[in-house]
């Protein structure tokens, strides 16, 4: 049914006119007492219902496009949690992580608690060592290996000797080598004693040989 002219004029009057310009229409807080906008939302020509309408309208869809764009970025960044595919992957994350929330979850990985299920390590591992690899896709990750079970292969002269001194000896080898030139030449037996000789004819080292007396003090404490 068409409005009557009067209708019209009575309708554009109503949602047209400055509200804000109504001295009855007073604005309170009290949802009761309340007679007009919210001066400060609503002022000005945007106390017209229409506009005011309007003005809801627009902040709907800014909103509204803002909530889109933020759950578009934040999907593909942390993926959309509600889907059912990524519903289970993220199931499976709360149980690695120990937690209910990424918050939560990443501070309980830097404090380090949840290393035995990020390394998948077991009892049994303890007292061993990690060690990096790479597996079957090319990929590195972490095993854990007993001490006995490694065997290593070291150079002499790659190994450091520090002696001070010897200032000139740099190497383990170098000290071998040294020992090797200082080599034993022979055993000297003397009257009362065995010498040890280098190659240079050094004495070096010296043991008192056992006399007959020694033998008959030894017997002689024993009876004692």
């Amino acid at each position: 049914m068409a409005l009557s002219e009067e209708a019209i004029i009575q309708q554009i009057n109503v949602l047209t006119t400055k509200t804000s310009e109504n001295p009855e229409m007073i604005y309170k807080t009290i949802a009761a007492l309340n007679k007009a906008l919210d001066p400060n939302y609503f002022s000005g020509n945007d106390s017209k219902i229409v506009n005011a309408i309007n003005k809801l309208a627009r902040d709907v869809k800014i909103l509204t496009d803002a909530f889109t764009n933020l759950a578009t970025k934040t999907s593909s960044a942390i993926l959309d949690i509600y889907s059912e595919e990524n519903a289970e992957i993220w199931e499976d994350t709360k149980k690695l992580m120990g937690e209910n929330s990424i918050i939560e979850g990443i501070k309980a990985i830097l404090e380090g608690k949840r290393q035995q299920e990020l390394l998948k390590l077991h009892p049994a591992d303890e007292g061993k060592l990690l060690s990096v690899n790479k597996n079957a896709e090319g990929r590195l990750e972490v095993k854990p290996i007993s001490i006995e079970s490694l065997t290593f292969e070291v150079g002499a002269y790659e190994v450091a000797y520090i002696n001070k001194k010897l200032p000139e000896l740099s190497s383990v080898g170098e000290a071998i080598d040294r020992i090797c030139e200082k080599a034993i030449k022979g055993i000297v037996m003397q009257n009362d004693s065995m010498v040890i000789l280098s190659q240079d004819n050094e004495e070096l080292a010296s043991i008192p040989m056992t006399t007959d007396e020694d033998i008959n003090n030894i017997i002689l404490s024993l009876d004692e």
